[in-house]
């Protein structure tokens, strides 16, 4: 014969008020107080047919022994956070899988880091034109050497205070890197020191060379320390070595004194 009860209370005499309790606030409601719910190894939670699982709050899914840890949760905004592997047998499928599909290749890519290289202001002369006795040389930059305490020593670039200097060093750099900055250090008096980083296609017919960076150090600079971004955000600027030649390129003209202390390019790879 059916009985009706209000609520069970399951209790002991030593601690009466933490012991779970089972009551029915109302209709097709079952509530448990105080109290987890603990299956037995193997065993199922089983909801035959359609049926919601309704949390008020943010919904966690924790495995593991002997201290569980948190896997799964979503939040009561709707956002889903997995703690481990996801792995997926089927397909994926949404209202807007560009946004997915975007997010999922920006995982995949490495994390790229910015970093730079130095170069040694050691230049390569130029040849402008042509005489009577073969192509004539533009005045080089002189690669001197600055002595320093300890028997430390350094290496610049500088020119002779009467004459010109231009000059280019060739570069290499990460296949796959871009260009981000070019900087320069050094002394200058009552002259201007231009700087450009440049590119060259590899085709012997037609070469085509391309600015990633070009600036221009002032007179009143002094000492310089100078840093130029790149002139533009697009590929131009993504190393391939397959197709095009890189070098840096500084030149001077006729008086003052200019050295090159330090030169560095700035990519990120």
């Amino acid at each position: 014969m059916p009985q009706i009860f209000d609520g069970i209370r399951f209790s002991s005499e030593d601690a009466p008020t933490t012991w779970p309790e089972l009551s029915s606030g109302q209709a097709n409601q079952l509530a448990i107080a105080n109290a987890d719910l603990h299956l037995q190894a193997g065993r199922k939670l089983v909801f035959p047919g359609d049926a919601p699982l309704s949390v008020s709050g943010d919904f966690s899914v924790l495995t593991g022994s002997p201290t569980p840890k948190e896997r799964l949760r979503i939040t009561t905004d709707g956002t889903v956070s997995i703690s481990g592997e996801l792995k997926v047998a089927g397909a994926i499928n949404g209202t807007d899988l560009t946004a997915l599909r975007s997010q999922v290749e920006a995982l995949q890519r490495p994390t790229r880091r910015a970093t730079k290289l130095s170069l040694l202001p050691a230049f390569l002369p130029l040849t402008p034109g042509f005489s009577d006795h073969g192509p004539t040389l533009a005045p080089a930059w002189v690669c001197g050497v600055a002595s320093h305490d300890n028997e430390l020593f350094s290496f610049r670039a500088e020119k002779a205070s009467a004459k010109e200097a231009a000059g280019v060093i060739p570069l290499t750099l990460p296949d796959g890197a871009t260009v981000t900055a070019l900087e320069v250090s050094g002394f200058i008096v009552f002259q201007v020191l231009e700087v450009a980083l440049f590119r060259t296609s590899l085709e012997t017919d037609s070469p085509e060379t391309t600015v990633l960076i070009r600036g221009s150090v002032p007179i009143s600079e002094n000492p310089y320390q100078q840093s130029f971004p790149a002139q533009t955000a697009n590929r131009i600027n993504q190393i391939d070595n397959g197709r095009f030649a890189y070098f840096f390129f500084a030149r001077a003209g006729v008086g003052g004194v200019v050295q090159i202390h330090r030169i560095c390019i700035d990519y990120t790879y």
